[in-house]
């Protein structure tokens, strides 16, 4: 398949235009690149310790190729100029003193994503330096990672971490190097040495020694094994894939927000306060539902990855832009992250980058739109037929997206909108005509909309979904309780729009919220321009003040200062089961059938 690029920064706006603008000009471009990042590595005097530069520099490559901004193109300069020339003779590119490189964490952490970082700015850039520097990188670990240097992996100085978390990135590193060079060397080293192939670890939850259920790590490695066997030309998928996708749905792991973790690692239990939905975690979540709907996934792929991208992603950044979170829990006080290094802004940076990327995707005589946004992209078809898709939407304020087809010439082409599980009944014309909108099955997949004909320049598609009030129920430690939203997004309680409100009865359960009684959507500019909340009646029963019947306004799961975002119903029974669990991935497996 061939991704469609973005065109440029003015042709994305509304949420996502928020969300991407956001990024770059209140983080990117207020970063002390030269304190923070390049400082380490100028001065290569560290013994321990992590700074993130390859996945901050990967973010900016991408920005700055998408935009074009003349300041972001100029940063990408500086930091590619003082990176490459604070390197040693032999090439290592680090932070380390020479006595600890290699065996310490996260030496090779740290240059792994610096390869992934190079190698991103010679495709966008066609810098030929990256490249170099890049090769020449992943030679230097190919020497100095032997057979029993890895061994020490689990063991002191990597200590109580699993290998594959002590190598973390390395994998994709080499798989990278191979498919860019087309040198085999790299893919034998991860096949071979790193074992990347033979890779099955089960779902290990909670965080014991060694710590082996760290979830990031585990996608990070599963994506590396699916870009692998990519690579060999084999189409299955890992079992390790599976494993990790099963146990979010089918097991019922996955969190409301769209996301997992408790304190980085794997949890089912539902537990929704603490250190909550890792932000590398969900970042990875996205990037691994995303190779996965390209390679022929259902639409729930797509309807997870913007369950994640509308509520935990959002939430990990301050309204602003400027501030950054490590953690996202849907219950109590949520802080930011105290440093704008280390591994969660920069997955953050990364994957906000790449977003514009995952909206949609061209295929053999087929376009696929995954998600729904203010944009205007290309994409060309069979190495030959150039297609303009324009996207007019306020979407998620409402299910209505126009989108304009307009291919360079005449052609047969199977149009893919992706179905959202919580739309009864979505409707489509093409051209003011009415089209069958019935989700079917495309490919063996499931969850979309497929419009198959002749389009022409200016063809004009209309889709519009309902987007009802929906309540989601708890299930395990939020038995009894539910969860607002409305299309992709959830909303929550935050004290200071409800002064007089005691917020711990709230999060205590003691107020009971009338399921029927919503009055929204209301515009909300406090958190994102065009942004909503909604109102809701609550009962509370006191044994001194008897009956407290309050209003409740609700915002955006992003809220900074939400601190609830399950509540008690007066009447239970109108609350759903959550679409995403009940759709199993592209299976069919009804719901019975669960653990």
């Amino acid at each position: 398949m061939t991704e469609l690029r973005f065109m440029s920064s003015g042709q994305l706006s509304g949420f996502f235009g928020n969300l991407y603008r956001r990024t770059w000009e209140g983080n990117l471009l207020a970063l002390d690149w030269e304190g923070d990042f390049l400082g380490p590595f100028v001065s290569k005097s560290e013994s321990s310790g992590y700074v993130g530069l390859g996945k901050t520099l990967e973010a900016l490559t991408r920005t700055a190729h998408e935009t074009g901004e003349a300041t972001l193109l100029e940063q990408r300069r500086l930091v590619l100029d003082t990176l490459l020339g604070a390197r040693e003779p032999d090439g290592y590119p680090g932070t380390f003193a020479p006595e600890p490189r290699y065996e310490r964490l996260w030496d090779v952490h740290e240059m792994a994503y610096l390869i992934l970082g190079l190698l991103a700015d010679y495709e966008l850039h066609a810098d030929e330096v990256s490249l170099s520097v890049a090769r020449e990188t992943g030679d230097l670990l190919l020497a100095r990672l032997d057979a029993a240097t890895l061994e020490q992996a689990g063991r002191e100085p990597w200590g109580t971490v699993a290998p594959h978390l002590g190598l973390l990135g390395l994998d994709r590193a080499m798989v990278a190097l191979s498919r860019v060079t087309g040198d085999e060397r790299y893919a034998r080293f991860a096949r071979d040495r790193l074992g990347l192939e033979a890779w099955d670890l089960g779902i290990v939850e909670g965080r014991f020694e060694p710590i082996e259920g760290h979830m990031y790590a585990y996608l990070e490695r599963a994506l590396a094994q699916l870009e692998l066997r990519e690579l060999d030309g084999d189409r299955g998928t890992p079992s390790a894939v599976d494993r990790a996708i099963d146990y979010l749905l089918r097991d019922r792991a996955l969190l409301v927000s769209g996301t997992c973790s408790i304190e980085e690692c794997w949890h089912s239990d539902q537990t929704v306060t603490g250190d909550i939905g890792e932000t590398c975690a969900t970042a990875y979540l996205i990037r691994l539902l995303w190779k996965l709907l390209r390679r022929g996934g259902a639409g729930s792929y797509g309807d997870l990855m913007e369950r994640a991208i509308y509520n935990t992603l959002a939430a990990a950044q301050s309204p602003d832009g400027r501030r950054l979170r490590y953690y996202v829990p849907l219950e109590g006080e949520r802080r930011y992250w105290e440093k704008d290094t280390y591994c969660c802004p920069g997955n953050f940076r990364r994957v906000v980058s790449e977003l514009p990327n995952m909206i949609a995707v061209g295929g053999e005589r087929e376009l696929l739109v995954n998600l729904y946004t203010e944009c205007a992209l290309t994409v060309r078809i069979d190495g030959e037929t150039v297609i303009g898709l324009t996207q007019r939407t306020d979407y998620p304020n409402s299910g209505l997206v126009d989108l304009e087809i307009s291919p360079d010439r005449p052609v047969e082409l199977t149009l893919c909108l992706r179905a959202p599980g919580y739309a009864p009944a979505p409707r489509v014309t093409v051209n003011g005509a009415e089209a069958n909108a019935a989700p079917a099955p495309h490919g063996g997949r499931a969850g979309f909309i497929v419009i198959r004909r002749e389009w022409r320049g200016g063809d004009h598609v209309r889709l519009e979904v309902e987007m009802p009030w929906r309540w989601i129920r708890g299930i395990r430690r939020q038995v009894g309780r539910s969860a607002l939203a409305r299309g992709p997004m959830l909303y929550c309680f935050n004290p200071h729009r409800n002064p007089g409100i005691d917020p711990d009865a709230v999060r205590g359960g003691e107020y009971a919220l009338d399921p029927r009684s919503i009055e929204g959507p209301l515009a909300d500019d406090s958190l994102r321009p065009g942004g909503t909340a909604c109102r809701v009646n609550a009962l509370r029963k006191n044994a001194q003040r008897g009956e407290e019947r309050v209003e409740l306004t609700l915002t955006e799961f992003s809220d900074p200062d939400g601190v609830a975002t399950y509540f008690p119903l007066s009447d239970p029974g109108a609350a759903v089961d959550e679409e995403l669990h009940v759709t199993l991935r592209s299976s069919g497996v009804p719901e019975q059938e669960c653990r």
